[in-house]
């Protein structure tokens, strides 16, 4: 009876991880009826094989939890479950908006960074000549996707379970508000309205590059060819994904001792990668960063009115 009531009362999934796990198969349920709908054409091998992968990770950290032991290895690999889920998701859920219902603004961004004083091929020959620069940029500007993964792992082992929640939230919020307002205002980023020099580009040998931008607007046009986690491009330039990546991996490491120097310096040299590396407008960089501000309060505040209604459903705060 004991271990019975012990299983009850265990709260299966706090909010965070409920939240993007539910946001994550609401998208999952939308791309695969758009699917269907539209007959694309997708790798079905590399979805199934990610989603039996993430759940093997899921059912792990379930079983942890249920278990009543290891609860920073059960909060770690439930966290760790429910992103890949949700990047899965999303990154093929911006796909199913293609081909574009409007022109991109791209040319107003254009005219923002202009009155800005802000002009992308100069930066680029600027860049050029200083290969230290490039090269610094380009591994920063790679290193996101690893960041996360380790700020993941390191809040869940470290039972930084409130700051993991801030930060799962913060992601899921953020990346809604980026996909509504690339979805209203598409655009494209700089490699599709500016034509690069070639001497310029082959010195610099941008991350996105001319060919990248003249296969965004293919698609832009046309739509996906196909739906593979393999072949997925960055698609949204405004608001910049990268930069709100960025500032969360900055705002998450903050309370951890022997991250959070490092953290703050590698991100910041993200900040000019995401305009060399990235083919973004200076303006994205705004955009992002405000994104990113209304989805860290977004998640304090779903945080805080979940701990006044349902104490159970969320970590305790530190």
């Amino acid at each position: 009876m004991r271990v019975g009531k012990k299983v009850l009362d265990a709260a299966p999934l706090m909010l965070a991880e409920r939240f993007m796990l539910t946001t994550a198969l609401a998208l999952a349920a939308v791309n695969l009826a758009a699917i269907v709908w539209r007959a694309i054409p997708v790798v079905w091998f590399e979805y199934v094989a990610a989603s039996l992968f993430t759940g093997a990770i899921l059912a792990l950290g379930l079983f942890y939890r249920y278990a009543g032991r290891g609860d920073h290895l059960a909060n770690t690999l439930i966290a760790t479950a429910s992103f890949l889920l949700f990047t899965i998701a999303a990154s093929a859920f911006t796909y199913q908006l293609l081909p574009i219902w409007r022109a991109p603004i791209d040319p107003w961004l254009m005219s923002i960074d202009r009155m800005l004083g802000f002009h992308w091929p100069d930066l680029l020959a600027f860049a050029a000549d200083r290969p230290w620069l490039a090269e610094t940029t380009r591994y920063a500007y790679m290193s996101s996707f690893v960041q996360f993964t380790l700020l993941v792992l390191v809040l869940g082992f470290s039972n930084r379970t409130h700051e993991l929640h801030v930060f799962m939230l913060a992601t899921v919020t953020t990346t809604l508000m980026t996909i509504a307002v690339w979805g209203l205002f598409p655009s494209f980023g700089t490699t599709t309205v500016y034509a690069i020099d070639a001497d310029v580009e082959a010195r610099l040998r941008p991350i996105v590059g001319s060919s990248y931008g003249l296969e965004l607007l293919r698609r832009a046009a046309e739509g996906p060819v196909r739906i593979s986690a393999q072949d997925s491009l960055g698609l949204v330039a405004a608001p910049s994904y990268h930069t709100v990546m960025a500032l969360l991996a900055i705002y998450a490491a903050r309370t951890i001792p022997y991250l959070r120097v490092g953290a703050l310096a590698l991100n910041l040299m993200i900040l000019p990668g995401i305009l060399i590396h990235g083919g973004h407008h200076l303006v994205d960089i705004f955009a992002g960063a405000i994104v990113t501000v209304i989805g860290i309060l977004t998640a304090q505040a779903m945080l805080r009115s979940a701990r006044t209604l349902h104490p159970a459903a969320v970590s305790t705060a530190p």
